[in-house]
């Protein structure tokens, strides 16, 4: 099954001077293009879809293929459609469309990933303030917890509870530096 999107601009295009026909014709061919913008269908498939008359689905089929002077896009005069190989036609500002989608698209998931990560943030930290309060609230999680992470704490170590991938990182002492250590 095929899909397309259409821009709310085909509904104050320069088709409508030449009434419904061509935004029809046009919106069949929006579904049934593939994804480099070409379309097998023609007049005598779009006659049948629409149960209209061969001629005058032909004649909307022209408008589509005809130069437009005052279409939005200079490209080819202005037609929507050009010959592209037998039997086969190519819909001129598919490239424009695709990429603006494509952009919406791309905004669209990152926006949804940032909402995840927010939402992740959020839970973790009240999670953490959730293991302070519960070990009397000095913040400090819970002796069972590793120190570090969080997680499970498998080792102890001078007192402090570690997880075991966190136990031989533990040193013990304040980090330093080099003209701080007393002689």
């Amino acid at each position: 099954m095929s899909f397309g999107t259409v821009d709310k601009g085909l509904l104050a295009s320069s088709l409508l001077d030449h009434g419904p026909l061509p935004v029809a014709i046009m919106f069949l061919i929006t579904a049934e293009k593939d994804k480099y913008g070409v379309t097998t269908l023609n007049p005598r498939i779009v006659s049948k879809l629409l149960r209209i008359p061969l001629a005058v689905a032909e004649e909307g089929w022209n408008i589509l293929a005809s130069p437009d002077p005052d279409s939005s896009n200079p490209d080819h005069e202005g037609r929507r459609l050009i010959p592209h190989g037998r039997g086969k036609w190519l819909v001129v500002s598919h490239e424009k469309y695709a990429a603006e989608h494509s952009l919406a698209l791309k905004r669209e998931r990152d926006r949804e990933a940032q909402e995840r990560h927010r939402r992740r943030v959020k839970e973790a930290l009240e999670a953490e303030n959730h293991a302070g309060k519960s070990n009397g609230g000095n913040g400090a999680p819970p002796a069972d917890l590793c120190e570090v992470c969080g997680e499970a704490a498998e080792v102890a170590v001078a007192g402090a509870r570690f997880c075991v991938n966190h136990a031989s990182t533990w040193t013990g002492y304040p980090a330093v530096s080099d003209d701080e250590v007393p002689i």
